[in-house]
């Protein structure tokens, strides 16, 4: 008699399969949202007189997006907002999903690979 390839999952796997989807794909979107943004922002001092500076990645250097005033100020703040939410929404998201990995295993569910 031939061994059957394909166990069915149990309605508590498909359930856990079906979350970590649907976190997996919002920390996706988060994660990329993060990535389109600047690295940093920043005021820099030039001349006595205060700049907006914008760092594009990392270990690019920052380049002046001009002098300090209120739209300036509320860029900035705008700035730090979204960052702060999205690292906070990516932060509990990776957190998620470490709790659903360690109730996958304990279900003894496949490996999923790249």
């Amino acid at each position: 008699m031939m061994q059957a390839l394909f166990h069915p999952l149990s309605e508590e796997a498909l359930r856990i399969a079906s979350n970590v989807a649907q976190v997996y794909s919002a920390w996706r979107d988060a994660v990329r949202e993060r990535a389109q943004m600047p690295a940093s922002m920043f005021w820099t001092t030039r001349d006595s007189r205060e700049y907006l500076a914008v760092k594009a990645s990392p270990g690019a250097a920052a380049t002046t997006e001009g002098p300090r005033t209120a739209q300036s100020e509320q860029r900035l703040a705008k700035y730090k907002e979204d960052r702060d939410a999205l690292d906070a929404a990516i932060a509990a998201r990776a957190a998620r999903l470490d709790e659903f990995a360690r109730q996958w295993r304990a279900l003894r569910l496949p490996t999923v690979t790249a």
